[in-house]
């Protein structure tokens, strides 16, 4: 076999996602892009009055002034141009932030909300077990005796009563560990 055979054509490049803001945060990021459009807008009619207030002083001066004051007008659009992208972007404090994120986490359930009943009910479904094997292990114990079973029954019936006990210590771990964490107990 050739290097010929391993010869295997470029993947096609895939277009990046665009974002796309998460289902509880849509509200928020519509307000915000009408807020800066209409931001927009502002600047943009404030800045045809400028143009407008500037020819029509223009006309009013001499043209020796005129060129002065353009070019003094220029270099304070550049400015104003270089300054802008900075107003632009919002300024949010540190407690801001960790008030929002505070507001955000209350709005999440927590693992242990969805899980805790969940438990709860598997320790009970886990402690009736128990107590079914402690039953059966009390009915081998008799059977033993009645029967004639001997050493047979009273040492299964034994090994059915530890691991009754085993459950039903299990549930009432789980269950008490539940009720901490959720702060009942």
């Amino acid at each position: 076999m050739g290097d010929q055979d391993f010869n295997f054509p470029p993947s096609e490049r895939r277009e990046p996602k665009e974002f796309e803001p998460p289902p509880w945060e849509r509200d928020a990021f519509d307000e915000r892009s009408r807020a800066m459009a209409a931001e927009q807008q502002a600047a943009q009619a404030e800045a045809a009055a400028a143009a407008e207030e500037q020819e029509t002083a223009s006309i009013a001066e001499p043209a020796g002034e005129n060129a002065t004051h353009h070019a003094v007008e220029a270099a304070s659009a550049n400015d104003g141009d270089a300054a802008e992208p900075e107003a632009a972007t919002p300024k949010v404090s540190e407690a801001q932030v960790t008030e929002m994120m505070a507001g955000l986490r209350a709005e999440e359930p927590t693992s242990m909300q969805s899980y805790g009943a969940i438990a709860i009910a598997l320790s009970v479904f886990t402690g009736l077990l128990g107590v079914v094997m402690l039953v059966w292990a009390m009915a081998m114990f008799v059977s033993a005796g009645a029967r004639g079973t001997g050493r047979v029954g009273i040492v299964s019936g034994s090994i059915v009563a530890i691991f009754g006990a085993l459950f039903i210590g299990l549930s009432m771990w789980v269950a008490v560990r539940t009720l901490r964490q959720r702060g009942v107990l």
